[in-house]
């Protein structure tokens, strides 16, 4: 085995929000079936300049 493979963190030490920025893992109920939650990732948006001045608000997006 290489020197490199033995020095990496296992990918249960690694902190998924640096992969990441600005986002948040949800759960999502199912339509048909409520008891089931599906994990999804919420990202909050930066806002959009205006010309001349101002910024207008974007939504977060979520992703499967």
């Amino acid at each position: 085995m290489s020197q490199d493979a033995t020095q990496r963190p296992a990918l249960d030490e690694i902190n998924r929000t640096t992969y990441f920025p600005n986002s948040r893992k949800i759960y999502v109920k199912g339509s048909m079936h409520p008891e089931v939650h599906v994990p999804m990732r919420e990202i909050e948006l930066s806002p959009t300049h205006k010309l001349g001045g101002g910024e207008t608000p974007n939504p977060s997006v979520t992703v499967y």
